[in-house]
């Protein structure tokens, strides 16, 4: 199963776009969690940890661009770590398969 994971870093920004596009990629609606007005140093990321907690062994993960999952290289290992211990797989919008 797909999961999709968007953020956007004001709560003024639109997500839709991101919507869109991860549906476009066969995540169902339902199966989206979104972070909204979280920038790189907030810390706290509700729509991602109910990301990482709903995935499971075989999933995938889509995202839109890489930049909208890790806030550093740091977040990037520690957010991949949970994903090998869960069986999930990342995927992103050049993952067209």
């Amino acid at each position: 199963m797909k999961i999709g994971s968007a953020r956007v870093s004001t709560a003024g920004h639109d997500v839709t776009a991101q919507r869109e596009q991860l549906i476009a990629l066969g995540v169902d609606a339902e199966r989206i969690h979104v972070d909204h007005g979280l920038t790189a140093i907030n810390r706290a990321r509700p729509g991602l940890e109910t990301t990482l907690a709903a995935s499971r062994c075989g999933d995938v993960l889509v995202v839109t661009r890489l930049d909208r999952l890790p806030r550093s290289v740091l977040d990037a290992r520690a957010i991949a770590d949970q994903l090998v211990e869960r069986g999930t797989q990342p995927g992103t919008a050049a993952d067209r398969s």
